[in-house]
């Protein structure tokens, strides 16, 4: 939400307060993926490519993504980067599309 709110904050007025406490809270979301993600994975059993899907989808922050991926191994890096900004692509349609609706 954190690069979504940049581009769609206008669209939908948002209050600086509802965007205050929207980042402030996908910020500690991120900051907890860092610590929690490496070891649920693990404990699903998953692999370096299901871990790498699974972070770049569930974590908002591309850091983040980085970062939680890069404890698991050199395989969900690169999965999790990948497919990250590939979502990341989406947001310039997703705001057109916000703004027509």
């Amino acid at each position: 939400m954190v690069e979504c709110d940049r581009c769609s904050s206008p669209i939908i007025r948002a209050k600086p307060h509802e965007i205050s406490v929207a980042l402030a809270i996908v910020f500690l979301l991120n900051a907890s993926a860092l610590f929690i993600f490496s070891p649920l994975g693990h404990y699903f059993g998953l692999t370096q490519i299901q871990f790498g899907f699974w972070s770049a989808l569930a974590i908002h922050d591309t850091s983040s993504v980085i970062g939680a991926s890069m404890q698991y191994g050199p395989q969900a890096v690169e999965v999790a980067t990948t497919v990250k900004l590939a979502r990341a692509l989406w947001i310039i349609p997703v705001s057109l599309l916000i703004s027509f609706i």
